[in-house]
């Protein structure tokens, strides 16, 4: 598995702060998302396989640094 440099940052969507991780350069953007109850690490088994993308893992909201939401979320 090639050992890739995982940047972070945030951006903001619609009024909300969403925090992300990618790696990558290029127009040919991958973005890998996770469903309820995983994070971003159910990602790293398909990591060595994945190459000539930009890769890009966002934060779900109310999780790690991504805003969340007032009320309660389905």
């Amino acid at each position: 598995m090639k050992n890739d440099c995982w940047r972070t940052g945030k951006t903001l969507v619609n009024g909300i702060t969403i925090a992300y991780e990618d790696v990558g350069e290029g127009d040919n953007v991958l973005v890998l998302v996770h469903g309820h109850p995983f994070n971003r690490t159910m990602w790293r088994p398909q990591m060595g396989w994945i190459e000539g993308f930009h890769r890009t893992r966002p934060r779900a909201r109310a999780r790690a640094r991504s805003e969340g939401v007032d009320g309660v979320t389905t």
